[in-house]
């Protein structure tokens, strides 16, 4: 067991995208996985930001076939997993294997589901997702600020920066969980002008700018786009930030 939850872990942090939103934090004790696609094992800890499909359906797998990672998730996500199995799971705010957890609910783009994408994935795909979202559950998705024993923290934005993000809410997060030392941020489809005015309120040490919407948007066959000019813009405003696509992974010392 000792091996496997890492406790000589030689780096202080490394994160890795799986694909999709998909998201590993390796650290000395438990690993985290954030809205992992692929089934968790029982020494993981899972936190799951959002109830879209490609966030929820490893965790489902593990419930159904009785492994129990300790999930970190909305009543809503958890209520649902339980229709699958037994689970290990609350809801934030809680400390795990030393890493204190806190989550706010967030408003989603609303033209994330507009009739207009739907109509571009073709009668057949279109059905499909409709019946796909109708067995998800129902959930408000989660920005999740992390906070290891160092008291280093990690921010998880999703894609809760959008142009009808509500200016309280975003007062509140800045005042919540502003200088992060690293934020993780998705950038919604056409919201790249909304992020480049709103992340740098966070005043964030380094920002990973992650893809997390163009492998489903492509597998639908939905228009994508590149986060790289939206990094550029970034930069250009004096803040670090990296592209954190599919595969790639940084390493913290």
């Amino acid at each position: 067991m000792k091996e496997r939850i890492h406790y000589d872990y030689p780096y202080r942090l490394r994160i890795l995208h799986n694909g999709n939103a998909s998201l590993r934090i390796e650290r000395k004790g438990r690993w985290i996985l954030i809205d992992p696609t692929e089934r968790p094992s029982t020494d993981n800890i899972v936190v799951l930001t959002n109830p879209g499909a490609d966030r929820v359906k490893g965790t489902w797998e593990a419930a159904k076939a009785g492994v129990k990672p300790t999930v970190i998730a909305s009543e809503g996500i958890l209520s649902w997993l339980r229709e699958a199995g037994t689970v290990e799971g609350s809801s934030a705010p809680q400390e795990v294997d030393g890493v204190q957890i806190v989550a706010t609910p967030y408003s989603p783009q609303r033209s994330t589901s507009s009739v207009g994408d739907l109509l571009r994935m073709g009668p057949a795909t279109a059905v499909r997702q409709l019946a796909s979202r109708s067995r998800l559950p129902t959930a408000d998705p989660q920005i999740t600020c992390l906070t290891f024993e160092d008291q280093s923290r990690m921010l998880h934005l999703d894609l809760s920066l959008h142009r009808e993000t509500p200016e309280s809410w975003l007062e509140a997060a800045v005042a919540a969980y502003g200088g992060a030392d690293w934020v993780i941020c998705g950038v919604p489809n056409g919201e790249a002008d909304a992020v480049v005015r709103m992340l740098p309120l966070f005043k964030p040490k380094k920002i990973l700018l992650a893809e997390l919407v163009n492998t489903e948007r492509k597998r639908l066959g939905m228009p994508i786009e590149l986060v790289t000019p939206t990094r550029d813009r970034l930069l250009h405003a004096g803040l670090e930030t990296h592209v954190f696509a599919p595969h790639a992974s940084y390493r913290f010392e």
